[in-house]
């Protein structure tokens, strides 16, 4: 048979972004949505004198959400519509510096370790909700001494996961970012061993699949 799809109209808006001085930043990642990677999200750059046009935006709530290098983010909830189009004014802060350096149990700088910014677990009903806080991702690796640098952090208390190949990973990581260095320290990963014996006649079987927390169901034939 035939489907038919009903396109909602779309709208277009525009806006400009400015900096702690009042002076526009060029080169600015702007979002409309919720974050980069969801569905419906709307991409833009700003030009050299701060202004930014979006097309294909949905209407009703939404978010802006400005991101430049060397600012923090900021996220601007605003209602759509064919008469609120703009244009949006951002003004960005200047980014704080956050210092990282993760190293093994030994003190050991660990090169290549992941390092990615938890979001924020405020829900529409709590206490602490905002709903202009910015959802930020990032998402980055460390140098060959372990370390590594943002300088576009925002001014609060943030969450990270950090993991090294060969280490357990560490969750909750809490740091503010003051220009100071704080260092996470890894633990090694542990080894499992052990055998897999038939529960009848007591022999090894060859073939086997060991899977570390809860496991997956996999159809028969695909093991």
């Amino acid at each position: 048979g035939t489907y038919v799809f009903h396109l909602q109209a779309a709208v277009v808006i525009s806006g400009v972004v400015l900096g702690p001085d009042g002076q526009p930043i060029s080169d600015t990642n702007v979002v409309v949505g919720d974050a980069p990677g969801e569905f419906g999200a709307r991409k833009a750059k700003t030009a050299s004198d701060g202004t930014f046009s979006a097309a294909g935006c949905r209407p009703g709530d939404n978010k802006i959400t400005a991101d430049a290098k060397g600012f923090a983010a900021k996220s601007l909830s605003v209602i759509l519509s064919d008469t609120n189009c703009g244009p949006f004014q951002l003004t960005l802060s200047s980014g704080k510096i956050l210092k990282l350096r993760v190293t093994d149990s030994d003190g050991n700088p660990l090169a290549d370790a992941n390092v990615s910014l938890l979001p924020r677990p405020d829900l529409p009903n709590s206490d602490n909700f905002d709903p202009a806080q910015p959802r930020i991702r990032f998402n980055q690796r460390t140098d060959a001494e372990g370390r590594l640098e943002w300088d576009s952090a925002p001014d609060a208390e943030l969450t990270f996961i950090v993991g090294a190949t060969n280490h357990m990973v560490k969750r909750d990581v809490q740091v503010r970012p003051d220009g100071v260095e704080h260092v996470v320290t890894l633990e090694p990963a542990l080894t499992v061993s052990g055998t897999v014996t038939d529960a009848t006649t007591s022999q090894p079987i060859p073939h086997f699949r060991v899977v570390a927390g809860w496991p997956t169901r996999i159809p028969a034939g695909n093991a």
